[in-house]
């Protein structure tokens, strides 16, 4: 029997991590809680028929469970959570029960079922402070001032508690991932439109003086993928 990995969310990773595990022989699942006829991520990719799409409530606990005892997969990407810092201040209920609420769930069920299933959840370095010029490798997390760093550093720690109690789970930690299937506001895409259509003089891009890691999403994904053979741990791709 093939292999089977679920990927929770029909986003830009989840596409790119797919293709990656279907060229692997893997049979992919991905649970989202609205189907559309319509995966434009995965038809930019070709991979849209190879695909098992389901609609799941990551929210419903129950539903999780059953989901997670039918297909038995070997590993779960929880890649749900809402990532827009502005789309957080709007819907902060949203961004608290898609970050951490569904990955919580998910970990219960695992733990519950005492199943060897391997738990990836995916969050922010910008969940942590700035130590400049510090050698050691200890971390301090930044005071939440919005709803979506307060939620990504409860998932951070909750994912942390459930390894302490023996659930193989994983903490991928991501900077800014860019990609042409991310929408306009995000920066290389933005310029990639200003450039085309130069509808303006200027392109108007915020404070010019901050420092950001920037990512190919197709690369960080492969760093992903062989993050699978490593044993759980909290894993920095950059």
């Amino acid at each position: 029997m093939k292999k089977r990995i679920l990927i929770v969310g029909s986003g830009v990773l989840g596409a790119y991590l797919s293709e990656i595990f279907l060229k692997k022989f893997y049979e992919v699942y991905v649970g989202t809680r609205y189907l559309r006829k319509n995966y434009k991520n995965y038809k930019y990719l070709k991979i849209e028929k190879k695909i098992k799409f389901f609609r799941l409530n990551f929210l419903d606990k129950k539903e999780v469970e059953k989901t997670i005892t039918k297909l038995k997969p070997d590993a779960v990407y929880y890649f749900a959570g809402q990532s827009s810092i502005y789309k957080s201040l709007k819907n902060p209920k949203s961004t608290l029960d898609s970050n951490f609420h569904g990955a919580k769930i998910f970990l219960n069920v695992i733990h519950k079922n005492r199943l060897n299933t391997k738990f990836f959840k995916a969050n922010s370095g910008y969940i942590f402070k700035t130590l400049k010029f510090k050698k050691n490798l200890k971390y301090q997390f930044l005071k939440p001032n919005n709803p979506y760093i307060d939620a990504q550093v409860k998932a951070f720690k909750v994912v942390e508690k459930f390894r302490r109690l023996g659930v193989n789970c994983y903490s991928l930690i991501f900077f800014n991932i860019e990609s042409p299937l991310k929408d306009k506001s995000f920066i290389l895409n933005k310029v990639n439109d200003f450039i085309k259509t130069k509808k303006t003089n200027f392109l108007k891009v915020g404070d010019i003086e901050v420092v950001r890691d920037f990512s190919w999403a197709p690369e960080i994904m492969k760093g992903v993928f062989y993050s699978l053979n490593l044993k759980p741990q909290n894993i920095i791709f950059a």
